[in-house]
């Protein structure tokens, strides 16, 4: 059954209805061609709906609430993308595929390489494209709980932000003599609940970046001897981490 996200703008617990208008209305009645009669779920608020469209009209539909439904928690140890600023463009791409792989938040990260290293380069109008971006890929997806994206904060505001939750790190780095492997297997063995997984920006993190990480003990490694594209890596990590550690 397909599932789609929604503002909670559009609930109307009183009457047990959902308003469907503008963006959502183009998408579920027109681009996916639900008609009146149809039934779907919709996601407000980490609360899942099951609604059946009462009457469409020129530009909005009414979906009566037929039952409230469980969602389902992600697996664990949840997964934490802590990603060095990389190109727009680039970004889009990793937190369209993000959501669909299962990341719980992502953490924007200033270091040396970074596409941009100031919070304020980055627009409010930025950000809500960033939030529809995630919305449509949790709709396509069929995601149940949304993916957190903390905005572009320096390496210490970031750290001690996991640090406080006790979320172990890892980095993937191309000059790293350490494999993956060595790496996953103390982790493996403690059970965590969370893990970051750092990844830099074009130009991938510098020694100084490594060191300080280092120093916090997060643990670097090596992805292989090929030269990775930023999003070619954080798919790749996801997937190794989800492999070793989500049981699949």
């Amino acid at each position: 059954m397909r599932r789609y996200s929604l503002d909670p703008i559009y609930l109307n617990l009183k009457n047990k209805s959902i308003s469907l208008e503008k963006d959502s209305f183009h998408h579920i009645c027109e681009v996916c061609r639900n008609k009146k009669g149809s039934k779907f779920e919709v996601l407000i608020k980490e609360k899942a709906y099951l609604v059946k469209i009462t009457e469409v009209f020129k530009k909005n539909a009414i979906a009566i609430i037929l039952e409230e439904r469980k969602i389902k928690e992600l697996k664990k140890p949840f997964l934490h993308l802590v990603l060095s600023m990389p190109k727009f463009s680039v970004f889009e791409d990793v937190l369209e595929k993000s959501v669909e792989m299962g990341v719980s938040e992502i953490h924007l990260l200033s270091t040396s390489n970074s596409f941009v290293k100031s919070a304020n380069k980055i627009s409010i109008a930025k950000y809500n494209r960033w939030k529809k971006i995630i919305s449509s890929s949790m709709s396509q997806s069929a995601r149940s709980t949304d993916l957190i994206l903390h905005p572009l904060s320096n390496r210490d505001k970031v750290i001690d932000r996991l640090k406080l939750k006790n979320i172990p790190g890892i980095a993937a780095y191309v000059n790293s003599t350490n494999t993956f492997s060595s790496v996953i297997k103390p982790l493996k063995d403690q059970n965590c609940k969370n893990i970051a997984m750092y990844v830099g920006p074009e130009g991938g993190f510098t020694q100084d970046d490594i060191s300080f990480f280092k120093s916090q003990k997060i643990l670097d490694f090596s992805l292989g001897e090929q030269v990775l594209k930023v999003e070619t890596a954080c798919l790749f990590l996801v997937s190794l981490v989800k492999y070793e550690l989500q049981d699949l």
